[in-house]
């Protein structure tokens, strides 16, 4: 590229940021090489310049912070919600279940169909005991 070339854009450039900058209000800065080794820059002055890319920096380090912070927060409250669903489905769970047991007993009207019932509670019981004392003891063994 001829040196008169990059002269051209580098000017065409620097209107362009400038025109950025008043329409958007927002700082803006170009830092460039050209191809003869010349350090350009928009603003001109290299103090406004450096300035303006500092100024740039921080805030977009402070939004990275910023949208950190927000992730960090958007799983947190993501990972509360899927604890509390189940929580609240194993709640409903046992709660519907109970309300299974209430139903069957108030279904049951005689002495016997009460004391069969019984039993089979206790029948259940002792197989669940078994099966914990069970679960209990091979959980031992492997340590």
């Amino acid at each position: 590229m001829a040196p008169n070339g990059f002269i051209g854009r580098i000017s065409t450039l620097k209107k362009k940021a400038k025109e950025i900058g008043i329409l958007c209000d927002v700082p803006v800065a170009v830092v460039c090489y050209g191809i003869d080794g010349n350090f350009h820059t928009w603003p001109e002055e290299k103090e406004e310049c450096m300035n303006t890319v500092l100024a740039i920096k921080e805030t977009t380090r402070r939004e990275k912070k910023i949208n950190l912070s927000d992730f960090l927060e958007s799983k947190k409250s993501k990972k509360l919600k899927q604890e509390t669903v189940g929580k609240v489905s194993a709640d409903y769970k046992i709660d519907r279940l109970v309300q299974q047991l209430n139903d069957k007993v108030e279904a049951l009207v005689t002495e016997n169909e009460l004391l069969g019932f019984q039993r089979f509670l206790d029948d259940k019981l002792k197989l669940l005991e078994n099966k914990k004392r069970s679960s209990h003891q091979g959980s031992t063994e492997v340590n």
